[in-house]
């Protein structure tokens, strides 16, 4: 019988500058680094309770690198090899026998009234966990070349990098922009599209397409003071995971969380949008959630049982 093999594993992530950095937007694959690294430092130390992979070290495209003394012999230490030019990110390996993504079998148990309510319930203490800590100001963690986080950058999402990377220049500039108010940051992300109209060929379908996103654009703007609660436009802000679906969610078989991977689209965000339910549980398109047909996952009902708890 072949033994099981005990040694540690761990995996080894680099960005995709083709990915991230576009002609304007060079640099764009080392800030997504440091956001990534400053924000699994920071869960780590505030919000241990959060299942995430242990970070083992780090290093950037400037040839630093970075990780605990205990995980270096003394030899590496005095005999250093040449550091790599490129970022990376080591982690521990998730093995499959201790968890896997969800996105394996949410098609499959997806109607499991007890793996649902295992889900809803981490997911919900993964929140309470976050709105333990207010944060000042709307924007990312980012670690400088010293090792030092801070809470100095822009706000990260996909999207804002997505843009970019397609030529479109930033919405939110310099990428040391963090916002007090949340009205400012909404209007930036409002500034973000028109500079989408103008400058992504594809961003229009005809003319009456055009007109139409225009005019949307502009009712936005015309009412945004509506939506918007101006004694809390200060704050609190709360760290936010923006891009949290079912393959960055590791479970075991009962659809406890074990892990959450890929972190670097978490920034700290209003709180109202802690309250806004994951869409994906109704396994919909946003702009499908209205339609009367039936979903394929997670029947109609489970974003209201999901806030319920």
């Amino acid at each position: 019988m072949k033994e099981r093999d005990e040694r540690p594993k761990f995996i080894i992530r680099f960005p995709l500058p083709y990915k991230v950095d576009g002609p304007k937007s060079a640099g764009n694959a080392d800030e997504k680094l440091r956001c990534e690294v400053a924000t699994y430092i920071w869960i780590q130390d505030h919000c241990p309770d959060i299942p995430i992979p242990r970070l083992r070290g780090f290093g950037f495209s400037s040839g630093q690198t970075f990780t605990a003394l205990d995980n270096v012999p003394l030899y590496s230490r005095v005999f250093a090899i040449p550091p790599l030019k490129t970022g990376y990110l080591l982690l521990d390996y998730i093995d499959r026998t201790e968890a896997t993504m969800l996105s394996e079998s949410w098609e499959t148990h997806g109607h499991d009234q007890g793996r649902r309510m295992a889900l809803f319930k981490g997911l919900s203490r993964i929140l309470l966990s976050l709105s333990q800590t207010p944060l000042p100001r709307l924007g990312s963690f980012t670690i400088n070349d010293q090792g030092v986080v801070s809470l100095s950058n822009r706000p990260l999402t996909l999207r804002l990098h997505q843009m970019e990377s397609e030529g479109i220049p930033p919405a939110i500039t310099p990428r040391t922009k963090t916002y007090t108010s949340t009205e400012l940051y909404l209007l930036d992300l409002l500034a973000g599209q028109d500079q989408r109209l103008a400058h992504q060929l594809n961003a229009i379908n005809s003319e009456s397409d055009c007109k139409a996103q225009m005019a949307a654009l502009t009712g936005v703007r015309a009412t945004l003071h509506h939506f918007l609660d101006r004694d809390q436009s200060a704050g609190p802000f709360y760290l936010t995971f923006t891009d949290t679906h079912q393959s960055n969610i590791f479970v075991d078989h009962d659809w406890n969380i074990k892990y959450l991977i890929d972190l670097e689209w978490a920034c700290a965000l209003p709180w109202q949008l802690q309250r806004v339910p994951y869409y994906w549980l109704t396994s919909k398109s946003v702009d499908s959630l209205l339609q009367e047909r039936e979903p394929r996952g997670i029947q109609p009902g489970a974003r209201g049982v999901y806030v319920g708890l």
